[in-house]
């Protein structure tokens, strides 16, 4: 084929809205390489500089490893994005509800989740590298899609509540006592509430990390990325201190208030509740079984069975149709 026969033939592809991966080794590969989605040089001579992909060895092996790669890169995106959403919006919900009673977290506190929770999580969560397998199923590529809003609302909504009733329940323990307010929200640190609140709100951020770091099916287990792992036991650790024992200078540091080591007990169980349910919800109809419920609400879901088999449109049936499309429009370029 000449190279203008190669470059009518992706661009023919692209019309038929498929995603097109070209490889070429030659100089007469260029056009076809630049017009393709993805371009794959299998050589480091002239068809290297169209590609944005270069093969060291010449042949199309590296494909699937591209394939994979690209999906983990994605998927890594998607789960950055979803944790620092949600990690503010959590903080921004607890905040809320802390200045109905003019109060707010004080500075060490929101350093202690900055610094001890969000930071390592988001500097090693990225580190998981991809699957050696490639699977049938496709990662969301749009922030937009309902798998990414549905896990944010699912995430967002049980915090929400889950920090209300922490409110309510406090107030109604026999131990909870009106402190003196003052008008300046900074001297409203140390009550009951904040203290109630910052214990939830750090189970909460960390087990959005925890929930969001689910690697399957595009990149290995999480146990793969041993820094991490490692990390999160410590941080898992640290976190259990600070809600269950802490000693007195984490309590003058972080400005809490000495509650009962039941109620304590109570609060770590309502945080490793909320990450149970946000991890099942992640991997039961995110990434798991459950998934297909949700692409059945989609609405391109409805409007490619409508193409497909009412107006029977050749752009959504990868069969014979298509085929013999394609088989023409070669023909014609043999003719031209």
């Amino acid at each position: 084929m000449t190279p203008d026969q190669k470059l009518k033939l992706v661009e023919q592809y692209v019309k038929l809205e498929y995603m097109v991966g070209m490889c070429g080794d030659r100089a007469n590969d260029c056009s076809a390489l630049k017009a393709a989605h993805v371009g794959v040089s299998l050589s480091q001579a002239e068809a290297s500089i169209a590609a944005p992909f270069t093969s060291l060895k010449s042949t199309i092996a590296c494909v699937p490893h591209l394939i994979r790669e690209g999906r983990a890169a994605l998927m890594t995106s998607f789960q950055m994005f979803k944790y620092m959403a949600c990690y503010s919006l959590i903080q921004f919900f607890s905040v809320i509800c802390l200045y109905q009673i003019n109060s707010n977290f004080g500075d060490y506190q929101f350093l202690f989740v900055d610094i001890c929770v969000v930071l390592p999580t988001v500097v090693l969560m990225s580190r998981t590298d991809s699957s050696t397998k490639l699977v049938r199923s496709r990662p969301p590529t749009s922030l937009a899609s309902r798998r990414v809003f549905a896990s944010l609302a699912w995430h967002l909504i049980t915090a929400f509540v889950i920090q209300v009733l922490v409110i309510v329940d406090v107030r109604r323990q026999r131990f909870y006592r009106v402190l003196a307010t003052s008008p300046n929200t900074k001297h409203n640190i140390v009550t009951f509430e904040c203290t109630a609140l910052f214990c939830i709100n750090i189970l909460q951020s960390f087990g959005v990390a925890l929930v969001y770091s689910i690697s399957r099916p595009f990149k290995k287990p999480l146990l793969t990325n041993y820094l991490y792992a490692v990390v999160l036991l410590l941080l898992s650790i640290l976190l259990c201190y600070v809600v269950m024992i802490p000693d007195q200078w984490t309590i003058y540091w972080l400005e809490l208030v000495e509650l009962p080591i039941l109620y304590r007990v109570k609060l770590l169980a309502i945080g490793i509740g909320y990450l149970v349910l946000s991890y099942l919800f992640e991997r039961l109809f995110i990434v798991g079984v459950f998934k297909t419920v949700l692409d059945v609400l989609s609405p391109n879901k409805w409007r490619f069975l409508f193409l497909k088999y009412v107006k029977k449109d050749h752009r959504v049936s990868k069969n014979r149709k298509v085929y013999n499309i394609l088989k023409d429009a070669v023909k014609r370029l043999k003719v031209e």
